[in-house]
């Protein structure tokens, strides 16, 4: 009898691989079924929050984050202060490990 081997299915951030192909990290075996870079945003945030969400989930840090939006470091972290409260997580670390991503 054959062994076999479980694969995850994941949607990559990284474009660098195709849909449809497998790659192993530590001897699982992955699925890539779909890559976005674009975020779902909750809708309870406001305008400015769903800004700030996005550049928080593609990685950047308070202070690029700031730089970006031409604001202090102080108005972003009031910012994700709001967004934590409303996406009812503790912070970044959580948050981030909740954030669903558009299928393109």
């Amino acid at each position: 009898m054959a062994s076999q081997r479980a694969v995850c299915c994941v949607i990559l951030l990284d474009r660098t691989l195709a849909s449809n192909r497998t790659f192993s990290i530590k001897g699982q075996d992955f699925l890539v079924i779909g890559r976005s870079n674009r975020p779902v945003v909750p809708d309870t945030l406001s305008t400015a929050e769903a800004a700030v969400f996005e550049l928080l989930a593609s990685g950047l840090t308070t202070a690029d984050i700031a730089k970006r939006r031409k604001t202090s470091s102080g108005t972003v972290s009031n910012q994700l202060r709001r967004i934590y409260q409303k996406t009812s997580v503790s912070g970044r670390t959580e948050l981030l490990s909740q954030v669903a991503w558009h299928e393109d």
